[in-house]
């Protein structure tokens, strides 16, 4: 009988069939973790687009009504009575509207958080007025107002020292006494990098505004260099920067999501992938878990049919060696209640009508060769007596 190894065994086969469901059980804890990983993105970036759209609808809605204070101060009774009027006017009537004039832009600073500091140049009248202060114009103030005036058809203008907010009643021209009001408001980067601040995660994470020259304008104030290396990498690709990026900076990946602002330009959220997966770190471990417990689950279910399956085959193929080689009388006993007890009971049947077929031939071929036997003796009987008769009457 023809030994059968490998796959072509019961027990290959189903070893094989194991390892293809294993197989299949990897696959699916992989697709999971998969899963797992882009919905852990999708929720950062949901929870990115959350936090911009608030904060950057804030801003620019304080933006706009800063913007609406500043024009309606250029309006203003007080205002337009002292550039106009400053000469027919009486020294009270002129302190009163400076005054007034002062109490106006204290309300800037008082309303809005982000307003750091505000004044109106009058140079027709060579005076400055703040929210704390009514004063002469300087040589400084004048500098001030040629350089600012010359961005005063820009909304929002930024420089090296800060961010100002510009409005004009007439067009600056040096020189020219036409000029009747130059308003200015500056903004407070350190309350927007404050306010910027609240939006960050952790350490490998930050947020900073940046202008279309992709420069960084503000940004959280902890990770400026690393900000700066993200900026630059947007910077390098040269493109039209999509909402989601992923940038790699020194080895590690970032999420970046980019939200626009009508007033300061393009605002940057980003935070390290790692951050993002650690919060589901407990999960793969719980998933490596599910992964060893299901290969030692199936290396066990291999013994154990290893142990009902491949032993008893055995057996029942030894048997028929030996009956193979003669041994009619080998019988096998199986303990179980399955069905290898009715296979091992219909060996045994077997053998025993075998052997009895055996037995009846043996004895069947004895009681031949009797008959036979008789037969020639019968025959022989009278030949002899016959034989003999003649044999006597011969001599008689």
């Amino acid at each position: 009988m023809k030994r059968r190894h490998g796959i072509h065994t019961i027990t290959g086969k189903l070893f094989l069939q194991l390892m293809l469901i294993f197989g299949c059980l990897l696959c699916l804890i992989s697709l999971t973790q998969f899963g797992i990983m882009n919905v852990a993105r999708a929720e950062t970036y949901n929870r990115m687009s959350s936090q911009a759209d608030n904060y950057l609808d804030k801003l620019d809605e304080t933006l706009v009504q800063i913007r609406r204070q500043q024009l309606g101060s250029l309006n203003d009774w007080d205002m337009i009575n002292i550039t106009v009027n400053y000469d027919s006017m009486s020294g009270y009537e002129r302190r009163l509207a400076l005054l007034a004039l002062r109490e106006r832009m204290g309300f800037f600073e008082i309303s809005f958080d982000i307003v750091e500091d505000a004044s109106v140049y009058v140079p027709g009248i060579d005076y400055v007025i703040t929210g704390s202060s009514v004063k002469r114009m300087t040589e400084e103030d004048a500098e001030i107002v040629e350089t600012l005036g010359s961005h005063a058809n820009q909304e929002i203008y930024m420089d090296g020292t800060g961010i100002y907010m510009l409005s004009v009643h007439q067009e600056i021209k040096n020189g020219n006494n036409s000029l009747r009001q130059l308003h200015v408001v500056q903004l407070s980067p350190k309350q927007i990098e404050k306010d910027i601040r609240q939006l960050v995660f952790g350490l490998d994470s930050g947020a900073f505004f940046m202008g279309d020259d992709r420069e960084i304008l503000f940004h959280n104030g902890e990770s400026r260099q690393l900000s700066c290396a993200i900026a630059a990498n947007l910077r390098d690709r040269g493109e039209e920067l999509q909402k989601i990026q992923e940038v790699r900076v020194e080895g590690k990946t970032y999420l970046c999501y980019m939200s626009e602002s009508e007033q300061l330009g393009i605002f940057v959220q980003y935070m390290q992938q790692d951050m993002v997966m650690r919060e589901i770190s407990k999960y793969q471990k719980w998933l490596l878990a599910v992964w060893i417990c299901t290969l030692a689950a199936v290396f066990a279910i291999l013994l154990f049919f290893m142990r009902q399956l491949h032993i008893p085959i055995r057996t029942l193929l030894g048997a028929f060696e030996k009956v193979k080689a003669g041994a009619f009388g080998e019988r096998i006993y199986y303990e179980g209640r399955d069905e290898f007890q009715s296979l091992y009971s219909g060996f045994n049947e077997m053998q025993e009508q075998m052997q009895g077929l055996i037995e009846g031939l043996a004895e069947q071929k004895n009681l031949t060769k009797n008959a036979q036997l008789k037969q020639l003796q019968a025959q022989i009987a009278p030949h002899f007596l016959y034989n003999s008769f003649f044999v006597l009457s011969r001599r008689i």
